[in-house]
């Protein structure tokens, strides 16, 4: 069996920076993509962003890597989104993220700015 004690902060960006995600169905978006997080075993503690980027707090099976993982929720999403009629400008994602670790106890403070 294994153990990994790791929290994930990942920041992604819409294709160009554009702002292609409106406020009014960001939610969906997260919905959809909270989805795709519990299908692959992992806990989705935050998410959040604006019309061109998204950030997430979670923590990862110890089965993916988490390039492996981006990749998936990336493609995943981003063909949700294309055939989505509430995000009609929406061209794709960023090749790249930025990935960082953080221990359990500092959960609740990357939570708390999240959510600023």
């Amino acid at each position: 069996m294994s153990y990994t004690n790791l929290l994930y902060h990942v920041v992604f960006c819409t294709k160009y920076r554009r702002k292609t995600i409106p406020e009014a169905y960001e939610k969906d978006l997260y919905a959809y993509m909270m989805g795709i997080i519990e299908n692959k075993k992992s806990k989705l503690y935050r998410i959040g962003g604006t019309d061109n980027h998204i950030h997430l707090l979670f923590d990862m099976h110890p089965t993916f890597a988490l390039s492996d993982f981006m990749k998936e929720l990336k493609e995943y999403s981003s063909k949700w989104l294309s055939v989505n009629q509430n995000f009609p400008d929406f061209e794709g994602w960023a090749v790249s993220f930025a990935g960082f670790t953080y221990n359990l106890k500092d959960k609740q403070s990357i939570i708390n700015y999240l959510s600023t």
